[in-house]
């Protein structure tokens, strides 16, 4: 993904979540194939699939950290990112203001 090879990770991203989605309901590994899948959707401007992306890796986190964790923040800062790109303003403040307030 930082070689700008979004094709190449987007590929692999899928791989991981074919594994991840196996692993242990209480592994927090299963979130990462997740956040991975939304930095390059959103990297490619697919704003839609990627929200879809970190929604499903905000809904892991928030189960097993809890919704004040810094892991779970920094979810919260990409759910933030894409409601701008959405031009969803009102949503995107909230996420950011609850970032910020758990960092």
């Amino acid at each position: 993904m930082s070689a700008g090879r979004d094709d190449y990770s987007l590929y692999y991203y899928m791989q991981a979540k074919n594994f991840s989605d196996k692993l242990a309901y209480m592994n927090p590994d299963r979130s990462l194939a997740y956040c991975g899948l939304g930095h390059v959707l959103f990297n490619t401007e697919e704003y839609v699939m990627s929200l879809r992306a970190f929604l499903k890796a905000r809904e892991i986190r928030e189960a097993l950290y809890g919704s004040e964790h810094i892991d779970t923040a920094t979810i919260y800062n990409n759910l933030g990112c894409c409601m701008y790109m959405l031009e969803r303003n009102s949503e995107a403040l909230a996420y950011f203001n609850i970032s910020h307030a758990i960092l």
